[in-house]
């Protein structure tokens, strides 16, 4: 954007350049960097009254009108708004005006904002778009509460949680489907953050458990309905392919797309040589460029994976056991929320950081892995050193964000956590307590949503050979014996190592029975398209996207490489996307997952005692837990033993 800003300048094109920075404010905004935005903000309001761009003009003030909100500056917000909507008022930009009738009324009170929102409502039904009535029930649900009507804000949230709905099941592909979602669960949080507050006043419990069906019904909503059976895949459509290999009448063949995006990993990982940070860039710049073509294309030609969603009648939200343990994080505007099940009782801790405290803390403790990445030269008291800051890290967390939620558990058993926001990079399992850690109480296992875990506990173990695939190079010499010593641990089991693990043997071999589906490789997360997460396989990359044409069969899947579990911890999605979601959503009953870059020669270490302790009988998540106390003392940095977790269900069942 920078880069488009200084060529527009330098060519002398106002208009576009007034284009360019409006746009560079929107991202700046995004970032919460609302000084850069400002200043974007200025000079595109200025080049579009210059080059007399009235709908650019007005789209600039009233984002530097919301803008000014958030920084505080509330008199100078509500100018930027008036000027707005007087200029609106003149011409014929109905959007533009709603736009800036929707962000006044946010600004003033009483009666004044009351009849602003009301235009806005006019004109969202005069254009009949969506997106624009669902803005509008937004704000109407909003000043409903704080007017002291909370029976009429939870009509109008709930009148905006239909129409979401409504939208989404006509998506055909479940990662469009998820993208769609992101940014649009506002009406679930707000009808919430309405039952909570009124369960202050009114029925506590029965608001309490409004509240966790709220949370439960805007998180992981495609995975789940993948897993009900409400969607179900599609074969790939082959009308648009021709006979080249190419989908459609321009642009490279697919095959050279994903041998252009394949060099790409292989640069971005490491295994095709060091690159400076300038290079670094413009390949994942073209690494980014490459997954949407990639994405559109198959778009075209009906995917990978299409989905379609089932006309059913609402399933009930699922309740914990009396015999379980759940906590689920909820991240509901500026709070983050605990909704905590033991022994068949609900509470909601509140007495927790806000996400921005809590992003905080756990950045502290990625830092701390990411110092361990580059601690390898280091002499022995250094690495002493950087155990127990990374520890220190740890504790910090446990004190904040576990012990407010630990103080109603019941010592021991099992503990489902769900994460939500920046918690999805915690290693709960390591988290420090008086008595030991955590993972040393409870066996920990995780899950996108309560929802989603309980349709894992129906899947059981089938009788089938299992599989073990495994690609070492010079950056993953233990990737080899890794794999041999798995193999050697499992009954039956197809071994695919170096040549013999190609894409198209490992999908072959997919395509049968399976108990356990062990891969030791690379691994990589692609932050900007999840669902281009990959493992390294001998010729090429195996991604998230390519794993939803499978069909797993209830197995065991253990993703014994780097950021496998990884999500992107600055952005609050309602359902986190990649290789987990997508093992998951076909059919595995568990997964073993990295959160973050995993240490070689450790996880060799960790796998063969995991597998070790798996034949004696313990459930996998058990399993994980005692191969990890087996480790510490070898690997005692929390970055090396503890950075593998487990997605499953429970042993229980709950209860509808």
């Amino acid at each position: 954007g920078e880069q488009a800003e200084h060529q527009l300048s330098v060519l002398g094109l106002p208009h576009d350049l007034a284009e360019a920075r409006f746009l560079l404010a929107g991202a700046y905004t995004a970032l919460g960097d609302y000084e850069r935005a400002s200043e974007k903000l200025d000079k595109a309001i200025a080049g579009a009254a210059a080059s007399d761009d009235i709908p650019l003009r007005l789209r600039a003030l009233t984002l530097r009108s919301a803008n000014l909100a958030a920084t505080g500056a509330v008199v100078d917000a509500e100018r930027s708004a008036r000027d707005a909507v007087e200029i609106a008022g003149r011409g014929r930009w109905p959007a533009e005006e709603w736009a800036a009738r929707l962000q006044l009324s946010r600004l003033v009170d009483g009666e004044e904002g009351d009849e602003q929102l009301k235009a806005a409502s006019v004109l969202a039904d005069k254009l009949d778009l969506p997106h624009l009535r669902y803005g509008v029930l937004l704000e109407a649900g909003r000043r409903a509460r704080n007017d002291q009507k909370p029976d009429e804000a939870r009509e109008l949230f709930g009148q905006a949680i239909v129409l979401v709905e409504d939208l989404r099941s006509h998506i055909g592909d479940s990662a469009a489907r998820v993208s769609f979602l992101e940014g649009r669960t506002a009406g679930y949080e707000e009808l919430l953050i309405t039952s909570l507050d009124e369960g202050v006043q009114r029925d506590v419990e029965a608001d309490s458990l409004a509240a966790f069906g709220l949370a439960e019904r805007s998180r992981a909503r495609t995975l789940t309905d993948m897993m009900t059976g409400n969607l179900v895949r599609g074969t790939a459509a082959q009308g648009s392919v021709s006979k080249d290999g190419r989908l459609s009448a321009s642009g490279a063949t697919v095959a050279d797309l994903e041998a252009d995006l394949a060099a790409c990993y292989g640069a971005l990982l490491g295994t095709a040589g060091g690159l400076d940070r300038k290079r670094r860039v413009m390949v994942q710049q073209r690494a980014v460029q490459l997954e949407r073509a990639l994405q559109r294309r198959r778009l075209e030609a009906g995917g990978t994976e299409r989905t379609m969603l089932q006309p059913t009648s609402d399933t009930p939200v699922v309740l914990p056991s009396p015999d379980e343990q759940v906590v689920e994080y909820h991240v509901a505007a500026d709070r983050l929320i605990a909704f905590v099940w033991s022994g068949g009782e609900l509470r909601v801790v509140t007495a927790l950081p806000g996400p921005a405290e809590a992003r905080r803390l756990v950045d502290s403790w990625v830092r701390h892995c990411e110092r361990y990445q580059l601690a390898s030269t280091l002499p022995a008291e250094a690495g002493t050193a950087l155990v127990g800051a990374a520890n220190k890290a740890l504790e910090e967390i446990s004190a904040r964000l576990f012990a407010p939620v630990a103080e109603h558990l019941r010592i021991g058993g099992e503990l489902l956590i769900i994460p939500s926001g920046p918690l999805h990079a915690v290693p709960f399992h390591a988290l420090p307590r008086p008595d030991g850690r955590v993972g040393e109480t409870w066996t920990v296992v995780l899950a996108p949503s309560y929802s989603a875990a309980h349709r894992l506990q129906t899947r059981r173990a089938p009788a089938s050979p299992s599989l073990v695939i495994g690609v070492a190079d010079d950056a993953a010499p233990a990737v080899d014996a890794e794999a041999a010593t798995v193999a050697s641990s499992l009954s039956n089991a197809e071994l695919l190592v170096g040549e013999r693990a190609t894409l198209d043997a490992v999908r072959d071999a997919l395509g049968r029975n399976r108990d356990v589906i062990h891969f030791a490789c690379h691994g990589m997360h692609r932050s900007h398209n999840p669902m281009f997460s990959s493992l390294k396989l001998f010729d090429g990359w195996l991604t998230a996207h390519d794993v939803m044409s499978f069909d797993l069969n209830d197995s065991l899947v253990v993703l014994s490489a780097c950021e496998t579990g990884r999500h992107e911890r600055d952005r609050l999605v309602a359902e986190p996307l990649g290789l987990a979601h997508a093992f998951l959503a076909v059919g595995a009953r568990a997964v073993v997952v990295s959160l973050w870059k995993a240490d070689d020669a450790a996880t060799a270490d960790l796998m063969s005692s995991f597998y070790r302790q798996s034949a004696t009988g313990p459930a996998p998540a058990a399993a994980l837990q005692k191969a990890q106390a087996d480790v510490v003392s070898r690997h005692p940095h929390p970055a090396a033993w503890a950075s593998f977790a487990i997605h499953s269900g429970l042993s229980t069942k709950g209860k509808s």
